[in-house]
């Protein structure tokens, strides 16, 4: 005979600690696993400016060699206003003979022709643009530049004066003549860069406009001797200061002599 359902005895629920300790520790290795790919993520992101820079700063080197001087911020119209980009000025020395052949001097830079050419599959643009960008700037229009040179007096260029290395008294190692400038709104072959009567001395300078990064404490520049090196947001605003100027006698070898 059957026994009532009220009057079977109820059957305790039996926890499976071992499932259980299996599961927080899958859940642990996840966590952990998700953390270290964004930690790669990052790594591989800081990694490509790094290893952008050094190639920039090889190919303005060469083109010192070839011309005597360093390119200028820009080149002038007719009437004498900025024109053409340094970024543009650099292509022939960053493999890049044909996206340089198919610009128009004659024009603009923001001429239909040009700026065609920023989407022109066929002329490797989509694959050329990131050269001036850096990939931790991902917030960035994908043709806007990061990489920024120094403008002004007393900086690396005065504009559209091509810097000769004797004119950089100060130590071409001292001297910075390209530095990020995250989210800056300008397309890469526009002729604007980094103002510095403008900047701030502060790197990552919150209320400031001047030298900006996406890597946390830090940003990275190109020094005129074609090194790269990355400076501290805590470095003495005297002493970015002084690895601006070109000729001041000051105190930029301070900055190596911490290292």
């Amino acid at each position: 005979m059957s026994t009532p359902a009220e009057q079977r005895p109820k059957r305790r629920k039996v926890i499976n600690w071992g499932c259980v300790l299996v599961l927080g520790v899958l859940l642990i290795c996840g966590g952990l696993l998700s953390w270290a790919i964004r930690g790669i993520r990052r790594a591989r992101r800081d990694f490509g400016c790094v290893a952008t820079l050094p190639y920039i700063g090889l190919a303005m080197q060469t083109y010192r060699e070839q011309h005597g001087s360093f390119p200028p911020a820009y080149s002038a119209g007719k009437d004498g206003r900025p024109m053409h980009s340094w970024r543009v000025l650099l292509l022939p020395y960053m493999e890049a003979d044909q996206l340089y052949e198919e610009y128009s001097f004659d024009e603009p830079w923001n001429s239909p022709n040009n700026l065609a050419l920023a989407h022109n599959v066929p002329v490797g643009m989509l694959e050329f643009h990131s050269t001036y960008r850096c990939p931790a700037d991902s917030e960035a229009d994908e043709l806007h530049a990061t990489y920024l040179m120094l403008v002004g007096p007393g900086a690396f260029s005065d504009g559209s004066h091509g810097r000769k290395r004797e004119e950089i008294t100060d130590g071409s190692s001292n001297t910075i003549m390209i530095a990020e400038r995250s989210q800056s709104g300008i397309h890469w072959m526009e002729p604007r860069d980094l103002n510095v009567p403008q900047m701030s001395y502060r790197i990552n300078d919150p209320a400031g406009y001047g030298i900006r990064s996406a890597h946390p404490g830090l940003a990275n520049a190109v020094f005129a001797d074609g090194h790269t090196d990355s400076i501290s947001e805590n470095i003495d605003p005297e002493i970015l200061k002084a690895l601006i100027t070109i000729d001041a006698g000051d105190r930029g070898s301070e900055f190596h002599s911490m290292r």
